[in-house]
């Protein structure tokens, strides 16, 4: 696989997922373990498919004026990829769903809406308020 990305092809993460989140997350650890970069792991399932599918002027990074579907880890990823699970919040198709309680592995993955934990008391589940991207 590494020497497929370093001439050039597309790699692409999450192609064969089986449980949103965890088969995402576990691929990405499989890129790190097999010689990519940390960088070039995540870049696997954020930029590398967005180009792919043309929608790289939508989604893929942060930047104003696109999508804002995005996690806050509590760990660096480029320090450790394993650091792809330790999800804080969620922001899903602009919506802030807040602090990932009781979620598990399943928070971060971009179709984890519904894997988000039942709210705590006094909370609702639906989500606070749209987020905007900043630049």
């Amino acid at each position: 696989m590494k020497a497929l990305a370093d001439a050039g092809v597309p790699v692409v993460a999450g192609t064969d997922e089986g449980i949103p989140g965890h088969s995402l997350h576990r691929e990405i650890e499989l890129y790190a373990e097999a010689g990519f970069t940390p960088l070039q792991a995540l870049q696997a399932a954020t930029i590398v498919p967005a180009r792919a599918m043309g929608l790289d002027r939508e989604l893929g990074t942060i930047e104003r004026g696109k999508r804002a579907d995005l996690t806050i880890l509590a760990g660096n990823p480029l320090d450790d990829i394993h650091n792809i699970r330790l999800v804080r919040w969620t922001v899903l198709q602009g919506r802030d769903y807040g602090e990932a309680r009781r979620c598990g592995r399943a928070c971060g993955s971009r179709n984890s809406a519904s894997a988000l934990s039942s709210p705590s008391r006094g909370e609702s589940s639906r989500p606070r308020r749209p987020v905007q991207s900043s630049g």
